[in-house]
């Protein structure tokens, strides 16, 4: 059984304006989050997260919205950040409310997650002198070409697989 409770007071959708979060949560009529990734052969691929959510008549690209592609959104719970990413997509509809004969600005917005960034860097085939190469080696040399920023294991480092 499916049960809908309102969100209100325990999830924000927030926005870096200014040098400030600011939320829009009381503008929202809907926010829907998807990550994850599937199975592809022996390991797993990761696929771009994504957050969409809805503003009633505000954030509308044609009467002075302010958001741009690009900018810095979160959603966050009683815990902390449940999605953080980069703004990629705004549209706006003008649905027609039949009652009082105004249309209003549903403005739906699509936020990326930092998978997005780093699956689209563009990889090509490297030649290895020693014929194989580490993980953490491995992931320095790819970190060097990423377009955002990765904190790369210390080469060398002891590998802890669990603690107590």
């Amino acid at each position: 059984m499916i049960i809908e409770r309102p969100l209100r007071g325990k999830v924000d959708v927030q926005a870096f304006e200014g040098g400030l979060w600011v939320t829009y949560i009381a503008n929202a009529t809907g926010v829907s989050i998807r990550r994850g990734g599937s199975r592809d052969g022996l390991g797993v691929k990761t696929d771009v997260g994504l957050c969409s959510f809805t503003l009633k008549n505000t954030q509308d690209p044609l009467a002075g919205g302010t958001f741009v592609p690009g900018q810095a959104v979160r959603v966050v719970g009683l815990l902390g950040p449940l999605f953080t990413g980069r703004l990629v997509d705004i549209a706006s509809a003008y649905p027609l409310d039949k009652q009082n004969g105004q249309s209003r600005a549903m403005v739906t917005v699509t936020v990326a997650d930092a998978v997005r960034v780093h699956a689209s860097t563009p990889r090509y085939g490297v030649t290895i002198a020693a014929g194989f190469e580490t993980f953490e080696s491995r992931i320095n040399r790819l970190a060097g070409s990423a377009q955002a920023p990765v904190q790369v294991p210390t080469v060398g480092a002891p590998r802890e697989v669990y603690s107590f």
